[in-house]
């Protein structure tokens, strides 16, 4: 009886050891599971906005295991040539996966229409026969920015930023859009393509200045042709601003349309430089309260602008900018007192000279509003104009008179030295020329990566729940089930023993 147990324990002690290293070879369904391994890893889109894609696929194989490779796109529901891709050259990962990178290049004839989605199928064979079929979707746009578009009907807008605009950009804009036909008579129709004041429209500039066609990071890309910028943005009739960066969504809009309105009359009259800016800010739906007390600590202070610097370019310095768009914005609160809203309409809407219809309106030469502003906004009449809007109800028009005075008199503090700088020249065009020179910005806060399309991502894999056979492979559990056996063994072993002496 002894020897017979002695017989079994000896056996399994040579058994065990077997069985564990067995446990270690790779079991015959997980290797199944390894053949069975997704073939692609992952596939990505990246618009090189305007001049090409680049698109890419990762594959769960060396590259020296692939056959061929091909890619085709569809755009407006047209199948494009399918590419062939030249696997040494294409690809960027050789080992021990493979990463292929196609750069597909547009012209004016298949360049595809802005905001169109575009679908792409990739087909990859390996030598040993495996092969992966695999499709994707994307939006033709301007990656650089987030886009959001609005509006339908005459006003129709689509805004690239870094993060989206604020709600309610639409209704502001409708609105000023609704009263500028009521002031005026005409009727406008607009299809806004507006991009954020960090980006330029259009082709990017390399190093040298070359138009070029940036990727998301920055690091690379492709030659750009401004042509093809101009096919994009005609295609669908846009015209294409950029907005300032000293200005909100909505007051940037709106400021637009009111130099648009009355481009033709002011082509013929001439206004000085403060009545157009000041009188585009009047239309603002949401006026700024502070420009009241900014244009009167100027006059306080000596800061004032004199009638020359008025109807000279705005300042580059922003400080000095956001006093004179302040101070336009006032000398219209003035001329409002004096001749009234209807008054004041009636000017900007003038075909005679400008010089001679405000000096027929308001009874002195026009050199001199900026002195008679300052005069006027230090009296008790001043903050009831600056609360007057064009959305309120019209009141009684005033009779021209003029308040001199005579102990008072403001001095301009003559070191203060103002560079003109470009402004926006309102064009009949509705579509701008894109050149590899800047884009005009809207008229005159503060600006602030894109996410990737849909499907650009790899896809994540469930991981299963390890096995019997992957926790026995592990060295800390086969030592510690030996140690147990050993315990095991050498109990029974003791036992026998003891059984055999009874």
């Amino acid at each position: 009886m002894r020897f017979r147990w002695l017989s079994i324990i000896i056996m399994l002690i040579v058994i065990f050891p077997t069985l564990l290293h067995a446990q270690e070879e790779t079991p015959e369904s997980e290797r199944t599971a390894e053949s069975e391994r997704p073939f692609l890893i992952y596939h990505a889109v990246e618009v090189l906005f305007p001049q090409a894609l680049q698109l890419e696929i990762a594959l769960d194989r060396p590259l020296f295991e692939l056959e061929s490779a091909a890619l085709t796109l569809i755009i407006a529901g047209q199948q494009m040539d399918e590419r062939q891709l030249d696997l040494e050259a294409d690809a960027f990962v050789v080992f021990p996966y493979s990463a292929l990178r196609y750069i597909w290049d547009f012209t004016t004839e298949t360049v595809p229409p802005l905001f169109s989605v575009v679908r792409y199928t990739w087909e990859v064979v390996a030598l040993d026969g495996t092969r992966v079929e695999v499709e994707g979707s994307f939006t033709f746009q301007d990656e650089r920015l987030i886009w959001s578009r609005k509006g339908s009907g005459r006003v129709r807008m689509a805004l690239g930023a870094l993060t989206p605009p604020p709600p309610g950009i639409q209704a502001i804009v409708l609105e000023a859009h609704a009263r500028l036909e009521a002031v005026t008579g005409q009727e406008r129709a607009y299809n806004w393509l507006v991009y954020d004041s960090i980006v330029q429209p259009g082709c990017a500039q390399d190093e040298n200045g070359l138009p070029f066609a940036f990727n998301r990071r920055g690091d690379g890309g492709v030659p750009c042709d401004p042509v093809l910028a101009l096919q994009v943005y005609n295609a669908q009739g846009y015209t294409v601003l950029r907005r300032p960066p000293d200005l909100a969504w909505d007051d940037a809009l709106i400021e637009y349309m009111v130099r648009d309105f009355y481009a033709q009359a002011w082509s013929v009259s001439r206004p000085p430089q403060w009545f157009i800016d000041g009188f585009a800010q009047f239309f603002q739906v949401t006026p700024k309260q502070d420009n009241y007390v900014i244009g009167r600590s100027a006059v306080i202070s000596g800061d004032a602008f004199d009638a020359a610097a008025m109807s000279s370019a705005l300042p580059d310095d922003a400080e000095l900018r956001a006093r004179w768009r302040a101070q336009s914005a006032g000398m219209i609160r003035y001329l409002i007192a004096q001749i009234g809203l209807d008054g004041v309409y009636r000017l900007a809407a003038t075909r005679d000279p400008f010089e001679r219809a405000y000096e027929l309106a308001i009874g002195i030469p026009s050199e001199g509003a900026a002195l008679e502003w300052a005069r006027w906004i230090l009296t008790s009449a001043a903050p009831s104009a600056y609360g007057v809007t064009p959305y309120q109800p019209p009141t009684p028009t005033p009779r021209p008179t003029l308040t001199p005075s005579q102990t008072w008199t403001v001095t301009y503090t003559p070191s203060i030295t103002l560079t003109p700088t470009p402004t926006l020249t309102p064009s009949q065009t509705r579509i701008p020329s894109v050149t590899p020179t800047p884009t005009p910005d809207l008229p005159t806060s503060t600006p602030t990566v894109t996410p990737r399309p849909p499907g650009s991502l790899p896809t994540v894999t469930p991981i299963p729940p390890p096995s019997v056979a992957q926790a026995l492979s592990d060295p800390s559990v086969q030592s510690a089930v030996l140690i147990v056996l050993m315990i095991i063994l050498l109990a029974l072993v003791i036992a026998a023993w003891r059984l055999g002496k009874t």
